[in-house]
């Protein structure tokens, strides 16, 4: 089990630049998590920063950082996205692991 968001910019929320910035790196995020192969799910989670937007949606990792950890706890079984709402503009997405 694990929290954080997708997107954590105080200053950014209710911008309408949030929108597309926070779509963006979830859609990086989104690409990751659902990675078949965990290894290269690993390297693009390690490689975070280099996504488009990474540092305007996460200026500070740690609303970031338990994805990290959850994602490294679930070894080799691949993630999908299970809620997506917004808040102040910015889209915010939760994953789940295994379970299945």
């Amino acid at each position: 089990m694990g929290s954080g968001m997708t997107y954590h910019n105080m200053k950014g929320f209710g911008r309408d630049e949030s929108t597309s910035i926070a779509e963006t790196f979830r859609s990086y995020l989104d690409s990751a998590i659902t990675q078949p192969d965990w290894r290269v799910r690993n390297e693009m989670l390690i490689h975070w920063e280099n996504a488009a937007g990474a540092r305007l949606a996460h200026p500070h990792e740690d609303h970031l950082i338990p994805l990290m950890v959850v994602a490294g706890a679930a070894a080799e079984d691949s993630g999908r996205e299970v809620f997506v709402d917004h808040l102040f503009k910015a889209p915010v997405a939760s994953y789940e692991f295994g379970g299945r």
